[in-house]
């Protein structure tokens, strides 16, 4: 029993792990939003002369407060265990690796319990409170890694929306603004 215990405190600080890592890149996300947003912002009150940037900035001010938004939506602390109660539908197998929250999130914290002890060749175990609460644990914080990974992959194709097509638009003018001013000078 004390290999089980010991492999799910692994399974619990590996999966603690990932949550801190997509917390780290929703704050990095928000900070580099927030900064943009300033930056085009103050542009965007300075230029009142050309119409047409003012509708790029406008593009670019949206995009990115909606990516901020969405990037904000994974702070937000999920404390009940509303999806916790399901039972998956899916059967996972021996050969899936069960220390990625991915995996895990799919799985009941009985079935996670199964499915380690058959990883590391354990039989006949009995299953304690202590072994099913780190199981709890790890099947919940993986929910929550996944949730916060899906917000940050919107929230970052948000930003890329909002900030490559004004830039393209911005480095096709400049090639042309160039060849007009090469044909000047032939």
């Amino acid at each position: 029993m004390n290999k089980l215990i010991d492999e799910l405190e692994k399974a619990y600080n590996h999966t603690n792990q990932w949550l801190k890592f997509a917390e780290s890149k929703n704050g990095a996300l928000i900070a580099l939003d927030s900064a943009l947003l300033i930056g085009v912002f103050s542009l965007f009150t300075k230029s009142s002369s050309l119409k047409v940037l003012n509708y790029y900035f406008l593009w670019i001010i949206s995009f990115l407060i909606i990516s901020m938004m969405i990037s904000s939506l994974s702070f937000i602390p999920v404390l009940s265990k509303d999806k916790q109660d399901k039972v998956s539908s899916k059967k996972i197998g021996q050969d899936k690796n069960i220390l990625f929250f991915s995996v895990i999130k799919e799985l009941t914290p009985n079935e996670y319990l199964d499915l380690l002890a058959k990883k590391i060749e354990i039989k006949d175990f009995e299953i304690i409170d202590y072994a099913e609460d780190y199981a709890e644990q790890i099947v919940t914080n993986s929910r929550i890694a996944d949730n916060k990974y899906k917000l940050f992959k919107w929230a970052l194709y948000f930003f890329v929306t909002g900030i490559l097509p004004p830039m393209g638009l911005v480095f096709i003018g400049l090639w042309f603004y160039g060849k007009s001013k090469g044909d000047k000078n032939e």
